[in-house]
């Protein structure tokens, strides 16, 4: 398995409340959810579709365990090419939580 290229994989996803007698929903988020994988680094990433200009870091995962975004990972190839791939989807801001 060639580990230079990023592989990418896109889910779409709606949660939402059912609908009242008027149609209305007490709360309804649509995001989709990206991961981007290089080698046996995975980086997740969630963008909802009324801030589309937006994506949200949720994890990094590393051999298959989890863990929070840190500084030293921005220099990362994953991350600077999965950051560079949401940019050409219009995608212009990254937010991530330590």
């Amino acid at each position: 398995m060639n580990t230079d290229i990023m592989r990418v994989e896109c889910s779409h996803h709606i949660d939402a409340s059912e609908p009242d007698a008027e149609g209305f929903y007490e709360y309804y988020y649509e995001y989709d959810i990206y991961r981007f994988r290089l080698g046996n680094l995975s980086l997740v990433v969630r963008s909802y579709s009324d801030t589309s200009a937006q994506a949200n870091v949720l994890r990094l995962e590393e051999a298959g365990k989890s863990r929070p975004l840190q500084p030293k990972d921005l220099k990362n190839p994953l991350v600077q090419q999965a950051r560079e791939h949401l940019q050409s989807l219009g995608k212009q801001e990254l937010r991530w939580f330590n």
